[in-house]
């Protein structure tokens, strides 16, 4: 390592010479998410679930399954809340 430079500068040129990095979670919007998971479902509509399980299976809340791992799309998320508040 050349003396002139320092070991931040360093550690910041090797990840840069490095494959990308992969994008963490912390590093994403949660306002710009398209698929959510339920936790984060629970806490946007303030239901439990149970409850947001039982309205995908009454098909009330449309959602994608990744094999046992179960997202919902934020537009169906608002038409879900939408059609709960008519």
């Amino acid at each position: 390592m050349n003396d002139a430079m320092s070991q931040a500068e360093h550690r910041e040129r090797s990840r840069t010479d490095a494959a990308p990095r992969l994008v963490q979670a912390e590093d994403l919007d949660p306002q710009t998410l398209l698929l959510r998971v339920c936790p984060d479902c629970e806490r946007i509509t303030n239901l439990g679930k149970t409850t947001l399980y039982a309205a995908i299976a009454r098909g009330d809340l449309k959602a994608t399954r990744f094999g046992r791992s179960v997202r919902v799309h934020r537009d169906d998320l608002a038409a879900f809340i939408a059609a709960a508040r008519d």
